[in-house]
């Protein structure tokens, strides 16, 4: 995989973190993009794409309620982006508490 010679090159590129385990994940290995996910979080990447990212992840792997926190984590992030498949109006009727 190309992304792991750029982590290996700049082990501390959170960018290169967040996608080498979303790759990860498309490719159904779940876990082990998870702890890229983690990594680029702890490196400082905190777009909600990542916790949406990883709370996929987490529900794949039955992680179900860290999915539910991730995925709160990135509406609170980002409340009126639709591409996460949640109303807004769903947010504020506190449907997903």
């Amino acid at each position: 995989m190309k992304m792991d010679k750029e982590v290996s090159v700049n082990p501390t590129n959170c960018d290169a973190y967040f996608i080498r385990g979303g790759m990860k994940c498309l490719l159904d290995d779940n876990k082990n993009g998870l702890k890229d996910l983690e990594i680029s979080e702890k490196l400082g990447y905190t777009q909600a794409g990542l916790y949406m990212t990883k709370a996929l992840a987490k529900n794949a792997l039955e992680d179900f309620n860290g999915a539910k926190s991730d995925v709160s984590i990135a509406i609170k992030k980002e409340p009126l982006n639709l591409s996460f498949g949640i109303h807004p109006d769903a947010i504020k009727l506190k449907l997903l508490a």
